[in-house]
């Protein structure tokens, strides 16, 4: 399972190439999202795996971007839900090749 580091390092080259920062940092925080999200209910409320799966789903990661996106300032909502979710699913896709070949080895 890919850690904290490689999830970062993972979105750090595409947020270099983003001009706001406020942004290329949304990008980031996406990436840390969904393991925030589903690590946070096992955690609080001891919740089983079949409602923290969907934390990793595509459907389920666009409406906690947008849950998420609710807390920023209103002028750059959309470019911020936009980043929100390219990093979420940015995180999602770093994250079969590595478990893949943990697997395999």
């Amino acid at each position: 399972m890919p850690d904290l580091f490689t999830h970062y390092a993972s979105a750090r080259l595409p947020g270099a190439f983003l001009r706001d920062r406020k942004i290329a940092a949304l990008l980031i925080f996406g990436t840390f999202l969904p393991d925030l999200a589903g690590k946070g209910l096992y955690l609080v409320t001891l919740a089983k795996s079949i409602f923290v799966e969907p934390t990793h789903s595509i459907l389920g990661l666009a409406l906690l971007c947008y849950l998420a996106c609710l807390f920023i300032e209103e002028r750059i909502r959309g470019k911020a839900f936009a980043a929100l979710y390219a990093g979420s699913l940015l995180h999602v896709a770093v994250l079969p090749p590595l478990v893949a070949r943990v697997a395999a080895a």
